[in-house]
């Protein structure tokens, strides 16, 4: 017999990972540099930082975001 207080013990033990996998995922940063771009990347895939030949583009960022 299937005890249904175990399935949603199960599905909020799932969900506390998730969370916990998001949270560790924000911490993270990708930085990518090649031919005179520079961009950082967040886990969340957000990026943080933009520059093309070494000028700073806010509107490009938001934009991509």
């Amino acid at each position: 017999m299937l005890n249904p207080f175990k399935q949603l013990g199960d599905l909020n033990q799932m969900r506390h990972q998730a969370m916990e996998l998001q949270k560790q995922l924000r911490e993270e940063k990708v930085e990518v540099n090649e031919d005179g771009v520079r961009i950082v990347i967040s886990g969340e895939q957000k990026i943080l930082e933009f520059e093309s030949n070494g000028a700073s583009d806010e509107t490009v960022k938001d934009k991509l975001n």
